[in-house]
């Protein structure tokens, strides 16, 4: 089975506080607290290997924090890591939970830009361990992105013949569009608001070989080459849709790795993210309620995708 490689370049260190939500401007104690290391890429490599998948997560830490996050990931042992350091402190991250509802509010520390030396390392690294087939998935956010790192990955992926996988937004989101990439991930949102986006539905006028739209809750839409397919995932009570898109592409991936048909590929992957939003922990899900969710997923294919 090919190996998959996730770079995340906004590494997060994460408090998670269980409340009783106080009125505005009063002091309350947590009732308990845990603490675990994020970021996309990170949060993919832990969901491919709930599917037991090999994972290598790439990341960038940065000061005293990011040694803790390091030492965290050592110790959790889901994924292999490789590891570029980089000036200042790795950001943290507050979730605050209310006891009676169950709602989180998360609170963001500040970004830590990677540079282009950092990056270059990371890639070194990685063309040592990577072996043609494998996957290489551009993860979440990218603190002061050059559109040159796009084509820098591009390359990089080319030349060592691994599938360029792409889930994330704003300037690196057109980037990757712009230079192309095996697999885009994308939100309904983001998609709307990207420049020239149409031609990512059309066989053949994109550099893009698959491009998958979601939309939340809503039906996804999906183009693998020159098929296309609407997935309608199932009805779930949703307790904490944080990490879901992530344990989708991970498991899209996973399943596109073991030469799965596509359209059973994009269902399960469905099902699985709707478990995933079923329960609070991020990224992950029962896989016995993923089955059962499966078959109440409905998938058909369509003649094209029109927005």
């Amino acid at each position: 089975m090919q190996k998959l490689f996730t770079l995340t370049g906004n590494l997060l260190a994460e408090t998670t506080c269980l409340f009783d939500f106080p009125a505005q401007g009063k002091t309350v104690r947590a009732k308990s607290a845990t603490f675990q290391v994020g970021g996309k890429g990170v949060n993919v490599a832990k969901a491919f290997n709930l599917l037991s998948g090999k994972a290598c997560a790439i990341v960038f830490p940065a000061g005293q924090i990011g040694r803790l996050c390091i030492d965290w990931l050592k110790k959790q042992n889901f994924c292999s890591i490789i590891s570029s350091p980089i000036d200042g402190q790795t950001r943290q991250g507050l979730v605050c939970q209310d006891t009676s509802s169950g709602i989180q509010t998360t609170f963001l520390g500040v970004d830590v830009p990677v540079g282009k030396d950092a990056l270059a390392r990371a890639l070194e690294k990685v063309g040592k361990r990577a072996r043609p087939g494998d996957y290489f998935a551009f993860c979440g956010s990218f603190a002061a992105f050059k559109e040159s790192y796009a084509r820098t990955i591009a390359d990089f992926s080319n030349k060592h013949g691994l599938k360029l996988c792409i889930d994330t937004y704003a300037l690196p989101l057109k980037a990757f569009v712009d230079t192309g990439a095996y697999l885009v991930k994308i939100n309904r949102d983001e998609f709307d608001a990207l420049k020239k986006s149409k031609r990512l539905l059309v066989p053949g006028a994109s550099a893009v070989e698959n491009i998958v739209i979601t939309n939340s809750r809503e039906p996804i839409f999906a183009r693998f080459g020159r098929k296309c397919y609407r997935v309608v995932p199932p009805t779930v009570k949703q307790r904490s849709p944080t990490g879901c898109g992530d344990a989708f592409f991970a498991s899209l991936i996973f399943e596109l790795s073991r030469r799965a048909e596509v359209a059973g590929a994009l269902k399960i992957s469905a099902a699985r993210a709707s478990a995933s939003a079923a329960i609070y922990p991020t990224s992950v899900w029962d896989e016995q309620k993923a089955q059962k969710l499966y078959i109440k997923t409905k998938i058909e294919e369509i003649a094209d995708i029109s927005f």
